[in-house]
C-alpha cells in the first residue's frame, strides 16, 4: 500500500501490450457497436459471466472503503507526527538500532561521503547487550593482566558508566514514542486500512481471474485493473500473485473479443 499512488498497470503491462490494448479496444469497441446497429437475423445476444458482474458492482464500494480507511491513517500520521519525540544526538550513531518515524519510515541521515542513509542509534536492548559484557569483563582478573578489546579497567569503567547514562536516555525516548504511539491508535488504523486493501486485492485478483465474454465483462476487468493502479505499488505487485501480469491479460481479452467480433 503506497504513500502516493503509483501506476501499478504501466508496471505490468508493456509498452508493446498497451499499444495492442488500445488497438484491439479500438477495434472491438467499432465491431460491437457495428453489430448492434445491425444485427444477423441469425444472432443471439450472449450473456456476460455473472461473478464477472457481481464483482463489478461490488468494486466501488471496496474501493471507497479501503480509500476512507486509508485518509483515516494519513490523518492520524498528520496529526500525531509532530508530537514523535526525536532521538537525542547522544544516542545516534551509538548503535544498529533504524531510528524509525512515527509512520515506520526510518529518519534518514547523509554520512562522510554524501551518501544517504538510514539513520541508527542506540536502544535500550543493544546498550544491554554492552552492560553486560563490561560488568562480565570488571568481575574477571583477566583485565588486571591485560587490555581487554583495547581497554584496561578503568576503560572498561568509563564503558560501562557511559552505556548505563545512555540506557536511561534510550529508555526514556522508547517510553515516550510507545505513549505517543499509543494515544494516536496509529496501530488500530494500520489494522483497518490492511483489511480494507486486502479485500480490494482480492476483489481485483478475482476479477482478472474472470474471463470476460462481452465488451461489458471486458470493461469491468478494465476498471478493476485501473482501480489497482490507483493504489497499488512495486510491493503489492510483487505480492499479489498473478498482477504483474494483468496488463497482458486483459490486452489478450481486447484481441479475442475484436477476433471474434
Amino acid at each position: 500500500m503506497p504513500n502516493t499512488t503509483v501506476r501499478a498497470a504501466a508496471e505490468g503491462m508493456p509498452d508493446v501490450s498497451r499499444r495492442r490494448l488500445l488497438l484491439g479496444l479500438a477495434a472491438a469497441s467499432t465491431a460491437a457497436a457495428a453489430l448492434t446497429v445491425a444485427p444477423p437475423a441469425h444472432s443471439a445476444t450472449q450473456a456476460e459471466n455473472p461473478d464477472l458482474i457481481r464483482l463489478g458492482d461490488a468494486l466501488p464500494l471496496i474501493e471507497a472503503e479501503y480509500v476512507k480507511a486509508h485518509i483515516r491513517e494519513r490523518a492520524v500520521l498528520a496529526e500525531w507526527s509532530p508530537r514523535w519525540p526525536l532521538a537525542p544526538a547522544c544516542l545516534i550513531d551509538e548503535g544498529d538500532e533504524v531510528d524509525r518515524k512515527l509512520s515506520g519510515w526510518a529518519f534518514e541521515a547523509t554520512n562522510c561521503y554524501g551518501e544517504v542513509r538510514s539513520q541508527k542509534i542506540a536502544s535500550v536492548l543493544s546498550l544491554g547487550f554492552g552492560i553486560e559484557l563490561a560488568r562480565h569483563v570488571l568481575k574477571g582478573k583477566a583485565i588486571d593482566k591485560r587490555k581487554i578489546r583495547g581497554l584496561d579497567r578503568r576503560g572498561w569503567e568509563g564503558s560501562l558508566a557511559q552505556s548505563l547514562k545512555l540506557r536511561k536516555t534510550a529508555a526514556a525516548l522508547e517510553t515516550n514514542r510507545a505513549r505517543i504511539k499509543k494515544a494516536s491508535g496509529l496501530a488500530s488504523a494500520k489494522a483497518e486500512t490492511k483489511a480494507a486493501f486486502d479485500r480490494f486485492a482480492e476483489t481485483v485478483k478475482e476479477t482478472m481471474g474472470h474471463e470476460c465474454a462481452t465488451m461489458d465483462g471486458m470493461v469491468i476487468k478494465a476498471l478493476a485493473l485501473d482501480a489497482w493502479s490507483r493504489h497499488a505499488d512495486r510491493y503489492d505487485v510483487f505480492l499479489t500473485q498473478g498482477a504483474s501480469t494483468w496488463g497482458q491479460q486483459l490486452a489478450a481479452s481486447v484481441l479475442r473479443l475484436a477476433g471474434e467480433a
